[in-house]
């Protein structure tokens, strides 16, 4: 296998010359470059690539007789067998590997990770004398932070909620609470006390028994960590331990939201006996962390499960780059293959429109022409919304005027002209300077981007495009060089705490982008949020944040996205989660 491996390299450095039939003038030397391996091994594998047909060889003799090297294989051959090998052998990791670090031409990587993307879905697959039911699926960026504390990317906040558990849950379809950890709570009249009833026999994947003791140890590690989320717990002055099973939390003032701040995953319910670790994640959720590398999570069934054991006995989360946006695939072992043209025939597709939106933040915290209102008005004009939805089309639902989906169906959208906009950007006192524009550098956030630069150019605006990879770069770094940044906000299923945090936590966009005045002014908006016990109440409050916000133009609302999910008819137990994943421990296949 090695030498096929050798054959590849070689190929794939001689562009133009990879068909059948290609002679390739080349020396031992050149080619000891190449293989990275000494001369005597170069003739090594030469002789085992003419002997098993992949190439011919003719050694030139003398003073100025170049070698040459003959095709015989071609490289989609020798590639989509070598890549067959390493599926077969389970190879999973050495077959991404491949793909990512190999140049590859555009149409060959296509056609290899159509391949692997069928090793996808869910499997039946062979452990001893057992049957596994696994699910893999594949994501497309770099998985970032696995502490719940520091979480704040969606893929990473759902998957966390599959390995630990909070003290209670938020079902959004009642908007009631839930029991989960605790079995039963309740406050004092005034909201500063509350008392929670844990549940007895609950274990942690390493075998600990939970007791209320853990969920001080998770509160004080919080603070002691400078979470970006403290503020969500600033009101609690102490936890007072009455029993393993009992627990209260004494308010410095009302706060009749407290339970919203309870069941989100920065307050993911950890072990007080060991050190947390993200290479060794320790809850008491449906699955538990058998591995965790750059290229895969690996979650296994936690048979002790408080709740009913999760059907699935293996997730896989593997990560895999891709050019193109795609949807979520589940599909089921050997359904395509057995269905031929009618494979769609046996699958559905789920939609989902969630609250949160993608738009466009102005950097005030770095001098610039974006503290010109005029400038910011140009900007607003360049970005159509309903322009934008029109010709680029894809995922791009409905334009966005909130965070929430329900808001922006409710408003109007005037379109303004280039004239308009190029005037603005005159009257702002633009030069000509080159304005940095960063984005998420996937395929949908790039189209929207080059739509904008190519209108900004024809008035006269120059914007310079900037991807970036968000476990790699944080939003503070991003604002000591974006004068605008694209960002995307995808809301919890608690749309209220979503709202809160987008706000609130230190590690937002909203924290480093806007200053300090600006910050404050938000949150004297917000101050009365949490007293409130009236949903309608605490609305007005959200809604007149927002409108602050448009009415000077401090970000730019795009446009809600739609998340679509392939499903087999067979698969059961269908819960889409806060951010548009399904919930794998209520996953089951109708055989």
């Amino acid at each position: 296998m090695k030498h096929k491996k050798h054959y590849i390299e070689l190929l794939l450095s001689l562009p133009g010359k990879q068909h059948k039939g290609a002679t390739i003038s080349i020396t031992i030397g050149e080619l000891t470059k190449v293989l990275n391996c000494t001369p005597r091994n170069v003739k090594l594998v030469l002789r085992r690539l003419v002997e098993e047909g992949f190439a011919a060889w003719s050694a030139g003799v003398g003073r100025g007789h170049i070698s040459q090297l003959t095709v015989i294989r071609e490289l989609e051959d020798v590639l989509t067998e070598h890549f067959n090998e390493l599926l077969a052998k389970g190879k999973m990791k050495e077959a991404i590997a491949f793909i990512s670090s190999h140049e590859l031409p555009p149409v060959l990587r296509d056609k290899l990770r159509a391949m692997l993307e069928n090793r996808m879905g869910f499997q039946l697959e062979q452990a001893g004398a057992a049957n596994l039911d696994v699910l893999r699926v594949t994501v497309t960026r770099k998985l970032g932070i696995f502490d719940p504390a520091f979480a704040f990317t969606v893929t990473e906040v759902f998957l966390l909620e599959q390995i630990y558990s909070r003290l209670i849950d938020f079902d959004s379809a009642t908007q009631r609470f839930l029991p989960s950890l605790a079995h039963a709570w309740e406050s004092n009249d005034d909201y500063t006390a509350w008392t929670f009833y844990l549940r007895k026999g609950v274990g942690f994947h390493h075998g600990l028994l939970l007791t209320a003791e853990d969920v001080r140890f998770t509160l004080e590690r919080l603070r002691e960590v400078h979470s970006p989320s403290c503020w969500q717990y600033e009101d609690i002055a102490d936890i007072e331990i009455v029993s393993d099973y009992c627990l209260i939390f004494r308010l410095r003032q009302p706060n009749p939201f407290l339970l919203h701040f309870l069941s989100c995953a920065a307050m993911s319910i950890l072990p007080h006996d060991v050190v947390f670790s993200e290479q060794k994640m320790l809850g008491t959720g449906a699955f538990k962390l058998v591995e965790k590398a750059a290229q895969v999570l690996r979650l296994e069934a936690f048979d002790h499960y408080f709740r009913e054991r999760a059907w699935l006995d293996l997730v896989e989360i593997w990560h895999i780059p891709s050019d193109a946006p795609r949807e979520r695939q589940f599909t089921l072992p050997h359904m395509d293959a057995a269905s031929g043209d009618h494979a769609g025939e046996n699958n559905r597709a789920m939609d989902s429109l969630l609250d949160g939106c993608r738009y466009l933040i102005f950097n005030f915290s770095m001098p610039g022409i974006q503290h010109q209102s005029t400038f910011r008005q140009a900007l607003r004009l360049l970005l159509d919304r309903e322009l934008l939805i029109a010709e680029l089309g894809g995922n791009r639902a409905i334009p966005a005027n909130s965070f929430l989906v329900a808001s922006s169906e409710l408003a109007s959208y005037e379109s303004g002209s280039l004239a308009d906009a190029e005037a603005l950007l005159r009257a702002s006192g633009y030069a000509g300077e080159v304005i940095e524009l960063y984005y998420h550098g996937r395929p949908v956030e790039q189209q929207d981007m080059l739509w904008l630069q190519q209108r900004a150019a024809a008035i006269g605006l120059h914007l310079n495009l900037h991807p970036y990879v968000i476990a790699e770069v944080s939003p503070q770094k991003l604002a000591q060089f974006a004068h605008l940044m694209l960002a995307t906000e995808v809301l919890e299923n608690d749309t209220e705490l979503g709202l809160l945090r987008l706000f609130y936590n230190e590690d937002s966009n909203l924290h480093h982008f806007l200053t300090i005045e600006q910050r404050e002014r938000l949150r004297s908006i917000l101050a009365r949020y949490v007293s409130l016990p009236s949903a309608a109440e605490r609305a007005q409050i959200v809604e007149e944040a927002e409108q602050w916000l448009r009415q000077d133009n401090w970000l730019l609302y795009l446009y809600h996205s739609r998340f679509q999910t392939q499903l087999p008819l067979a698969l059961q137990g269908l819960a889409i989660d806060s951010f548009g994943w399904l919930d794998f421990s209520k996953l089951w296949i109708k055989k």
